[in-house]
């Protein structure tokens, strides 16, 4: 039987995948195939998703958007790797020893062989559509609520009694976490998420790196030299303008209006004025002085 990995009923109700653009969503859906046909536990490259889907532009936009969702994680370079794929799928060592346990039961013949091969069976009729969203479960069996579940395609052949969902199975809840998180987080005028979250994909592949995006959101937030938030502009049109490589802004003194030198020059001529007049005084009662002495004399 060829492999396959059914979805999900819930994929499209996930608050992960509510928030990826249409394109976005089949970008995962073919990193999953691609994962399973390779047995590659969980990691696609980005030439293997061009193959898959050379009808569809901008790859790369595509994949950062599901890195920034968390659904998909990047080294950097052109691998990117399935977050929850060994959750929900089984590692190549443990497929290899499946395989390698199969092969050696059907070399034991009569009865021994039948009883072998039921052995290697699920213990449960799957239909070969049947597909789930299941919560991670804790080592004493309990769900786990206290991480959201992301949500993956899961094959019936991986699936068991228990993993069917019961009615009060816990509802996924958006990430709080991820590189935009911590970008918008850092950045210095918090306006308008929604248009920056759609800018940060692709200023993400202009920058190579969202660490760089982040420490340049980082640095204009610890600028001294920051002006007001009305004049910082919206995190949306800083992503667009590729401003993480703006220099500091300049310092403060240098941005303030220079002295008004009429106002200097009136503050002067009114000091020399005064002094004029002091001098003109001073003489006119030295005049008097003199008068007042010759009167006397005569």
């Amino acid at each position: 039987m060829r492999p396959y990995v059914p979805l999900s009923v819930d994929f499209f109700g996930d608050d992960k995948v509510i928030e990826l653009t249409p394109l976005a969503r089949l970008e995962y859906a073919a990193c999953l195939v691609i994962a399973k046909r390779q047995e590659s536990d969980g990691s696609v490259t980005l030439a293997q998703v061009r193959r898959e889907q050379p009808d569809v532009p901008d790859h790369q936009g595509l994949l950062a958007e599901l890195v920034d969702s968390g659904l998909l994680s990047w080294d950097g370079g052109n691998t990117y790797a399935i977050v929850a794929w060994l959750e929900w799928n089984k590692s190549v060592e443990e497929l290899a020893g499946m395989r390698q346990a199969k092969a050696s039961a059907g070399k034991i013949g009569g009865k021994r062989s039948g009883e072998a091969r039921s052995a290697l069976r699920p213990k449960h009729s799957a239909s070969p559509v049947r597909s789930t969203l299941l919560p991670e479960v804790e080592a004493d069996g309990e769900p786990n609520t206290t991480h959201p579940t992301t949500p993956q395609l899961i094959t019936s052949q991986e699936m068991s009694p228990s993993d069917s969902p019961s009615p009060s199975a816990p509802r996924l809840h958006p990430s709080t976490t991820g590189p935009f998180e911590e970008f918008y987080a850092a950045y210095p005028h918090k306006v308008a998420k929604g248009d920056a979250r759609k800018a940060w994909a692709k200023a993400v592949v202009r920058a190579g790196s969202p660490q760089i995006v982040i420490d340049g959101a980082r640095r204009l937030a610890a600028d001294p030299n920051l002006p007001e938030k009305r004049f910082i502009p919206h995190p949306a049109s800083w992503l667009n303008g590729d401003r993480w490589d703006d220099e500091p802004y300049p310092p403060r003194f240098a941005r303030e209006r220079p002295p008004d030198v009429n106002a200097e020059m009136i503050d002067r001529a009114g000091d020399y004025m005064r002094a004029q007049e002091a001098r003109e005084a001073g003489a006119k009662l030295v005049h008097l002085w003199d008068a007042a002495a010759i009167g006397g004399a005569s």
